[in-house]
């Protein structure tokens, strides 16, 4: 039996879940942390994509995967923004995402503890050649027609610490042999579809 493709053209007026556009930032590079503020966060430059949605009813659906790098992988908190204000401070450094409610799109810092998007916890893992890929899935609803900037932040309880890195381990090693060498350098990633 041949399958049939369906545009969202195709689709009667009023139906929801068609992705109007699609927009992605590739970062190849590589970023280290420059904060030594204990609970701080800091954004990742060169980690970030706009969008303007075409009405304010409709939902952004972000994509994102980090390649993340440490010293110390314990409770290192990964942070999502809209339109942020600031690079590095206390936070929050911009608009957190919100759901279809109304409320912000992280953990409910039970008990005190830090409120994020998501987080890594290797304990134990304190090898300076590690590095570790984050990632997740969330839908923003952002009630705008303004052109929006999501950036990744990490929020870490001791920036004095290590430092946190993006796309590198902290020794990055660069070792060309003929086996074919090492640290490899991946590509990191955000994508934002808009969602009817």
């Amino acid at each position: 039996m041949a399958l049939s493709k369906i545009s969202s053209a195709g689709l009667a007026a009023g139906t929801g879940g068609k992705i109007l556009q699609v927009k992605q930032t590739l970062f190849k590079g590589q970023f280290a942390s420059s904060v030594t503020t204990n609970g701080h966060e800091e954004v990742v430059t060169g980690l970030n994509c706009a969008i303007t949605p075409s009405s304010a009813s409709n939902k952004i659906l972000v994509q994102y995967t980090v390649h993340v790098g440490a010293q110390s992988f314990y409770a290192v908190g990964l942070k999502l923004y809209r339109d942020v204000t600031a690079n590095t401070g206390a936070g929050p450094l911009g608009t957190e995402l919100v759901d279809s409610s109304g409320n912000d799109i992280e953990g409910d810092g039970a008990a005190g503890r830090p409120a994020t998007t998501g987080m890594l916890s290797l304990l134990n893992a304190g090898d300076v050649n590690v590095n570790a890929p984050a990632s997740g899935t969330l839908l923003d609803h952002p009630n705008s027609t303004s052109a929006l900037t999501y950036s990744f932040a990490f929020k870490y309880y001791n920036f004095s610490g290590t430092a946190i890195y993006v796309n590198r381990t902290h020794n990055f090693q660069d070792d060309d042999d003929a086996q074919g060498g090492y640290d490899p350098t991946p590509v990191s990633a955000i994508t934002l579809m808009e969602v009817s």
